[in-house]
């Protein structure tokens, strides 16, 4: 029994050391932004039918909450981007440099994403009731991840206008439709990744030194800032306030670091400013221990105030697991009137359904 004690200690000291060397990377989740404030908006629907233009307006039909498909199904989808401007609706108080250069990425585990056509992209002029195609208009083209991604057009930005993009694709499963707008995390770091406070003064620039990353207060002409070394692997070799390494301990089972010196002082005037800036800077970005882990630029961009929107839709399956025979092939679509020949396919799913209920009731 004492050995069994023995070992349970052992091990149970092995997992409190071993803590600390995660708990670098902090917290990895950037808070959404607030929609009242947000610079755009973004709506993301399904539809039973492609999308037609007539007389400048645009003919949608949205599916029904319940909507359930069946395998080899065509899925009709669409997205609408809406820029806003500064009034009484919207307070616009995110930054630029927090906005532009966003991408729009669009993603989905239930059907393959398609290119957007040109057909399929419209834009509309403030209050205007007229929505025009725009061939020309930039549209979300397919990485090699087989997402969808756009710069977001910045010649937008402030001004009343509204974006639309369709596309479809034949359901293979159950999954969901999801679009996120986020600020380009290399433009982000171009000119420093910069953190504001609520009243809009800037709290800190966080830079990629080529050796690991520097976190100025302020901007990056501040002569207080913090430094995280890290290696070829990401793990930080070592923390210093300007160029005096900060010393540190960590209590056995966490509860956060204990400084012990920095640049080898213990006390001080200078000591006391070192350490309530390294102090404050750790609470920050939530990295509750030092110098032992990865270190990677998306755990500071997780307290950034970047561009961060998502919408999502469930594509949902029968739970009889119905399959279309060989499936219906995409017409192309764009015009008013192709709407019959999607008319036509609408009944011969419904027919092929009715089919393959009675038999699974058989």
């Amino acid at each position: 029994m004492k050995k069994i004690l023995t070992l349970s200690l052992a091990i149970a000291l092995a997992f409190a050391l071993a803590v600390p060397a995660l708990a670098i990377t902090g917290d990895l989740t950037q808070d959404p932004t607030n929609p009242k404030t947000a610079p755009i908006a973004m709506d993301l629907q399904l539809f039973t039918a492609p999308e037609a233009l007539g007389a400048g307006a645009l003919s949608l039909s949205n599916v029904a909450s319940n909507k359930m498909y069946v395998v080899n199904e065509v899925a009709f989808w669409g997205i609408a981007l809406s820029y806003a401007v500064d009034d009484d609706e919207h307070d616009l108080t995110m930054k630029p440099s927090d906005y532009e250069y966003s991408d729009l990425i669009i993603s989905c585990d239930a059907f393959a994403l398609k290119d957007i056509a040109g057909s399929h992209a419209y834009e509309k002029e403030g209050n205007k009731k007229v929505v025009r195609r725009d061939k020309d208009l930039e549209r979300p083209t397919l990485n090699s991840k087989g997402e969808l991604v756009m710069q977001i057009p910045d010649s937008y930005w402030g001004k009343d206008f509204d974006l639309y993009f369709f596309g479809q694709g034949i359901v293979a499963s159950k999954g969901v439709l999801k679009a996120t707008l986020v600020k380009n995390s290399k433009k982000s770091w171009e000119d420093g990744l910069q953190i504001y406070k609520a009243d809009g003064s800037l709290l800190y620039t966080v830079t990629d030194n080529g050796a690991g990353f520097t976190v100025y207060k302020g901007a990056t002409d501040s002569s207080e800032y913090v430094v995280f070394s890290t290696d070829d692997n990401d793990e930080v070799t070592g923390i210093y306030v300007v160029d005096r390494e900060v010393t540190y301990k960590n209590p056995i089972g966490g509860g956060g670091t204990i400084v012990t010196a920095i640049g080898g002082a213990t006390s001080g005037s200078q000591y006391e400013a070192d350490k309530k800036l390294y102090e404050g800077v750790m609470s920050f970005f939530g990295f509750n221990y030092d110098a032992e882990g990865r270190l990677l630029a998306k755990h500071f961009e997780s307290k950034s105030n970047g561009l961060n929107l998502k919408d999502e839709v469930a594509i949902n399956l029968y739970t009889g697991s119905i399959v279309l025979p060989d499936g219906p092939s995409v017409p192309k679509t764009g015009d008013s009137a192709s709407l019959m020949g999607f008319v036509m396919i609408g009944l011969a799913i419904a027919a092929a359904f009715v089919v393959a209920a009675k038999k699974v009731r058989a």
